[in-house]
């Protein structure tokens, strides 16, 4: 493939969001200094305040070294007209932005090499920021089949709000 050929493809999605709300956090001395927090283990049984899954079809776009994948949220969640593009440059995996477009746009960076990113989301006409921290990212693409967990914790004023751990798997 040549730097100004274009593949696009249907692809069947299959998203798994695990959200565990950090009820007790404390200020952590390590985010204000731009470190990630470490998370030893996935949370387990009664820690998971929140599981979802929904399968979708969405379009795997590749333009030279850039993939995109695109996907409209799941309506049942909440989250109608609301679509989604996971970005990467196929030869720098372990960096991906999500882009929401829609009701809710936002845009959030997961960056190993650079694990705390300032986003912001916006709900209605309100905007507000929080750092993605990045504790891992596994990319495993191929344009017929690929895998994607992003592993992070939310952070506001410096305080852990919850871990999350999004995987997205798609084929043709």
């Amino acid at each position: 493939m040549n730097a100004n050929e274009t593949i696009i493809k249907k692809i069947n999605i299959k998203i798994k969001s695990l959200i565990t709300d950090l009820e007790n956090s404390e200020i952590n001395p390590m985010a204000q200094k731009g470190c990630a927090p470490f998370v030893d283990n996935l949370p387990e049984g009664d820690d998971i305040s929140e599981c979802i899954e929904f399968s979708t079809d969405g379009t795997l776009t590749i333009k030279g070294n850039v993939a995109e994948i695109t996907y409209k949220e799941n309506e049942e969640l909440g989250m109608a007209d609301i679509e989604s593009t996971l970005r990467f440059k196929i030869n720098r995996p372990t960096m991906i932005n999500l882009i929401r477009r829609g009701a809710a746009p936002a845009s959030l960076m997961f960056d190993t090499e650079f694990p705390r990113r300032n986003c912001t989301y916006c709900i209605g006409n309100m905007p507000f920021s929080f750092c993605i921290c990045t504790n891992n990212v596994i990319n495993r693409f191929s344009e017929a089949y690929g895998k994607i967990v992003l592993d992070y914790d939310i952070e506001m004023h410096g305080v852990k709000t919850e871990h999350n751990v999004f995987s997205l798997e798609f084929k043709e």
